[in-house]
């Protein structure tokens, strides 16, 4: 097809950027911004020049091969397609100046190779709804693009945020008994045993759990120390467990302590996590994709194994202060747990916990404790010594001339307060005793050594040990709290990263019309897939528009920035 120049001439460009390979080329918002460019880059005029020929891709002009040499760019102007021929319609046209050889002193030929992208795909054609894989965002709010990108990175780092609930100093010790314990320790020692335990029917739930212990709560582990360093060993065998709760959870009911769980303890905390959205690793992205996951995100974890990985784009942050919302909630029981939930986070609104993706803790510190033998033998024994060594006496003794009362006979007993000894004068236990008087003496000396070898086995057994001790090296070096971390690439990474998005944009994957201009960079890339272009110019034309789009391209948005990505 011959394409006639209406004026005749032909423009040879210098110095224009422009690739035959389709990686990049210029946006221009008007032809006029359009011809204005091409028209201060021209070296050369030619004219009376009769016919180009488009599809051979060569022209022969008047001019010496050396002359023109330096040019990589030719226009010219032809006929609109369509326009009326009485009172056509010009249209320019561009093309890449490929190869100059030299035919004669005088006469060279050029090939070119038509540029379809500034002379049909900024105005001459229009495009329709494809599939955007790539481009560069006029929006880049931080967590708004968060589809997966083809990029590597090496292991992330993470850097302490602080403690999951308010007070990581230390913990409350909950004691769990079929009793309540006395707000005086003292009375434990005093008391005989049926006053020591102070059964109670008003056992109930703690955190939405039945209870059939009573839990007493302890304050400090040097009152778990006075507490436990005289504890008779009939109470502590009775004791179930000894459990350690962190600080601030729990209360006890009354002003004093030990005192016993409060029904209406809040077992409950929140922590807000402030994100901070500065630099990774010391380094200052330019794209915010990069403040999202996998590059940037929080991780929360005990340090025992339990962890989970939260990303900042998720949380429905609070609206005043822009924080992230966690809530711990403690189950007190004999082994406790605690529940670290977020609030807000994913598909949940700004109140409302996600529990899909919470972390339960447990292994909190158990404590062994020990009983006093000697006194818990004094205390159980103290009756049964007693009667044993007086109806010893009488059995040796004699027979009773009418039916013994022992009432009175246990009453004393009973007095001994603990001692494991009765005291005071024996009671009569009946109205004659016969027999010889010799036989009762040696009944109650015969008792009495008894009594005596018993008492020093006594003395001699050790303290009996009951319960574990359990909680880990964790809680020896002082880091068993759950704690927040952020978690983030290192700064070579982000680097590399951080430049492959300022080339080549975000993985979008939407459907939508590609554009040329980005407002935010002067550079703007799209990649498509099935991208369809219809208009004014030959179908291969428009085929090869559609596959430069689908390959990915570059749109500079001034000539004078070029190469200068931002």
């Amino acid at each position: 097809m011959a394409i006639t120049a209406h004026t005749g001439e032909i423009y040879l460009l210098k110095g224009t950027p422009f690739n035959p390979n389709y990686d990049y080329s210029i946006y221009f918002d008007s032809l006029s911004a359009q011809q204005s460019y091409m028209e201060s880059k021209v070296d050369v005029t030619l004219t009376a020049q009769n016919y180009v020929k488009t599809e051979s891709g060569k022209i022969r002009v008047d001019k010496q091969e050396e002359h023109i040499r330096d040019c990589n760019y030719l226009m010219w102007k032809t006929p609109a397609i369509g326009s009326d021929p009485a009172a056509p319609s010009y249209t320019w046209m561009y093309a890449f100046i490929t190869n100059i050889d030299y035919i004669s002193n005088n006469v060279s030929e050029i090939s070119y190779q038509i540029d379809v992208l500034q002379t049909y795909a900024l105005f001459n054609v229009s495009f329709k709804n494809c599939l955007i894989e790539r481009t560069h965002v006029n929006d880049d709010d931080i967590g708004k693009h968060i589809e997966p990108e083809p990029v590597t990175f090496s292991e992330s780092k993470v850097e302490l945020i602080g403690n999951m609930y308010e007070d990581a100093s230390g913990y409350d010790w909950l004691v769990y008994a079929p009793f309540d314990f006395p707000v005086d320790t003292s009375q434990i020692l005093e008391q005989g045993l049926s006053h020591r335990l102070r059964y109670t029917a008003s056992m109930g739930e703690t955190c939405g759990l039945y209870q059939g212990l009573v839990c007493t709560v302890f304050e400090s582990t040097t009152l778990m120390n006075t507490f436990t360093a005289n504890l008779p060993d009939d109470i502590a065998s009775l004791i179930v467990a000894i459990v350690g709760v962190p600080k601030g959870f729990v209360t006890g009911e009354g002003s004093s302590y030990p005192a016993r769980l409060s029904y209406n303890s809040p077992y409950k905390q929140t922590t807000d996590i402030v994100p901070t959205f500065t630099d990774i690793d010391g380094y200052t992205p330019r794209n915010n994709k990069l403040f999202t996951y996998p590059y940037y995100s929080l991780l929360v974890s005990d340090g025992e194994g339990n962890a989970n990985t939260y990303r900042w784009e998720y949380f429905h942050r609070r609206p005043q202060t822009g924080t992230c919302r966690f809530q711990c909630v403690l189950a007190c029981q004999t082994e406790p747990e605690m529940m670290i939930v977020p609030i807000g986070y994913g598909t949940h609104d700004n109140t409302t916990p996600n529990f899909d993706e919470k972390i339960v803790l447990s292994n909190f510190p158990r404590a062994a404790w020990i009983g006093n033998t000697f006194a818990a033998w004094c205390a159980n024994q103290g009756l049964t010594n007693a009667v044993n060594a007086l109806l010893g006496c009488i059995g040796l003794a004699g027979t009773f001339d009418t039916k013994p009362d022992y009432s009175n006979l246990i009453q004393w007993a009973a007095g001994s307060g603990g001692s494991g000894l009765p005291g005071g004068a024996a009671p009569n236990v009946g109205t004659k005793i016969t027999g010889h008087p010799g036989m009762a003496a040696l009944g109650a000396v015969g008792m009495g050594i008894k009594l005596g070898v018993s008492t020093a086995q006594a003395v001699r057994k050790p303290n009996q040990s009951h319960g574990t001790s359990g909680g880990g090296a964790m809680l020896a070096g002082g880091y068993k709290s759950p704690r927040s971390y952020k978690q983030f690439i290192n700064s070579f990474d982000a680097r590399r990263i951080d430049d492959f998005f300022t080339r080549y944009g975000y993985a979008i994957n939407r459907i939508g019309t590609p554009h040329f201009k980005n407002d935010l960079r002067n550079q703007h890339y799209i990649k498509t897939a099935d991208c369809l272009v219809v208009g004014n110019c030959a179908s291969e034309y428009c085929r090869l528009i559609e596959t430069i789009f689908n390959r990915g391209v570059t749109w500079w948005k001034t000539p004078n920035v070029v190469g200068e990505y931002n």
